[in-house]
């Protein structure tokens, strides 16, 4: 599920298909049919504290009751490291992690099957692979986008494993 088919070429050309809604609308029919979610999406650091609630909070909560009503067998989030301790950021990151927080709450509270995944701080960049936990020592850190996908390639193919959090960074 894309909102803009323009951002989702990428996709299509990999062998997707599209569904093109919008979190702030009706998305139930995105999740006729499908065994998984992963949910990415984010409001962005360009956006205010509104964006932030209708996106990374209701947006996943919205994806949550439909990924369930569909009966998705699996449920993958893409959260943030300091989502965990929200007060602990610098103030004008906290309202975003906040609503990570409590979105990952609310999974964790579901019917659903779910791993999410928090990274640190996301880069473009390789890296010489990645650490991970389900409570890492390092409260901050940078993550490559590369390497949350190949771990949410990984859990894919691994849809038996227990529901769990799981934290990634960069090795150190």
């Amino acid at each position: 599920m894309v909102r803009d088919a323009v951002k989702g070429n990428r996709l299509e050309l990999a062998g997707a298909e599209l569904c093109i809604a919008n979190l702030e609308g009706d998305i139930d029919s995105a999740f006729a049919g499908i065994d998984a979610v992963v949910f990415t999406a984010g409001s962005g650091s360009e956006t205010g504290k509104d964006k932030t609630l209708m996106v990374d909070l209701w947006g996943a909560v919205k994806s949550i009751g439909a990924a369930e009503a569909a009966g998705v067998s699996q449920f993958i989030m893409v959260s943030a490291l300091k989502a965990k301790d929200p007060e602990r950021a610098a103030a004008s990151l906290r309202p975003y992690l906040v609503a990570k927080a409590a979105a990952d709450a609310i999974l964790e509270h579901s019917s659903l099957h779910y791993t999410i995944l928090r990274p640190g701080r996301l880069h473009d960049e390789a890296t010489e692979g990645y650490e991970i936990a389900e409570n890492l020592k390092r409260f901050d850190g940078a993550t490559s986008r590369i390497n949350v996908a190949t771990l949410i390639r990984q859990l894919l193919r691994q849809s038996d494993s227990p529901s769990a959090t799981v934290e990634i960074l960069d090795k150190a």
